[in-house]
C-alpha cells in the first residue's frame, strides 16, 4: 500500500475501533474505502478542473471510476450495516446488460 492509502486505512480502523462491528469487518471496510482512494482523488480533481481537461480525459476518468469504485462502496456499505445497494433510480442498475 502507498503511504497515503495506509494512513487512510489505519485511520478508518482507529475511527471504528470502539464500534461493535468487530475487528475483521472494520479491516475489510478500511480496505474497501482505502483501495479506491486514488479513484476518488482523481474524480474530485476531474470535477474541480473539468474545464481544463479534454473530453477524452473526462471520459477515461469516469470509466475508471465506475469500473472500480462502486463494488468497493457496495461492499463497505454492506459491511458497515447499511444493507445492500438497491436500484433507487429504477434504471435496472443491478441487472447485467444483454
Amino acid at each position: 500500500m502507498k503511504d497515503g492509502t495506509q494512513s487512510l486505512s489505519s485511520r478508518i480502523v482507529l475511527a471504528f475501533e470502539s464500534s461493535d462491528l468487530g475487528e475483521e469487518k472494520v479491516r475489510q471496510i478500511a480496505f474497501h474505502l482505502s483501495d479506491c482512494q486514488e479513484d476518488l482523488i482523481e474524480m474530485a480533481g476531474m470535477l474541480t478542473s473539468a474545464s481544463h481537461q479534454t473530453d477524452e480525459q473526462i471520459r477515461e476518468s469516469i470509466i475508471r471510476f465506475l469500473a472500480h469504485v462502486p463494488d468497493h462502496l457496495a461492499a463497505a456499505r454492506k459491511l458497515i450495516g447499511l444493507g445492500a445497494v438497491s436500484d433507487v433510480f429504477g434504471v435496472n442498475a443491478l441487472e447485467d446488460d444483454d
